[in-house]
C-alpha cells in the first residue's frame, strides 16, 4: 500500500473514530495534544498557530466539534504549554482517556499528525508524543517511528 492510500485509510479512520467520540472530554485531550505538539520547540510563532487552526476548519475528523470551541481550547492550551506545572495539569487531563483506548489511539493519531504537518518529526515533537502516550497508556514507539 503506498503512502498516499496509508494517510486516506488513516484519515477514513480519524474521521470514523472522532464521530464515536465526541464528547467534551476527547475534545480537551485532542486540543491539548495539538497545542502541546505546537509548542513543542518551547515557542509557538504565528505561522504554527495557523497551521493548527487551519487542520480544526479543515479535517474532517475535527469537524464533529465547533470549530470556535477547538479553536480557543488550542490556543489556551498553547499558552499553558510552557508552563512546567500547567503542562502537568495538561498531561494529567490527557490521562483520563487512558480507559477508553480507542479514544487515546485517536488521540495519539491526531497529535502525530500535527508532528508530520511539515514532513519530519522534531526531537521536541517526538518527546512531546512520549509525553502524551504515557499518559494515554499507550506505546509511544507504535507512533515514534
Amino acid at each position: 500500500m503506498g503512502w498516499l492510500q496509508t494517510f486516506e485509510r488513516m484519515r477514513d479512520d480519524l474521521v470514523k473514530t472522532a464521530k464515536q467520540y465526541n464528547n467534551q472530554q476527547t475534545k480537551e485531550a485532542v486540543m491539548i495534544a495539538c497545542g502541546l505538539m505546537a509548542a513543542a520547540d518551547g515557542r509557538v510563532d504565528q505561522t504554527e498557530k495557523e497551521k493548527v487552526l487551519k487542520l480544526i476548519r479543515t479535517s474532517e475528523a475535527l469537524q464533529v466539534f465547533p470549530a470556535a470551541d477547538l479553536g480557543r481550547l488550542f490556543n489556551q492550551y498553547v499558552d499553558e504549554a510552557g508552563d512546567e506545572f500547567a503542562r502537568l495539569d495538561l498531561l494529567a487531563k490527557v490521562g483520563k482517556l487512558r480507559s477508553k483506548p480507542d479514544a487515546a489511539r485517536w488521540v495519539m493519531a491526531v497529535a502525530m499528525t500535527i508532528a508530520r504537518a511539515d514532513g519530519t518529526i522534531d526531537p521536541t515533537e517526538v518527546v512531546v508524543a512520549r509525553e502524551l502516550a504515557d499518559a494515554l497508556g499507550l506505546n509511544a514507539d507504535d507512533y515514534v517511528k
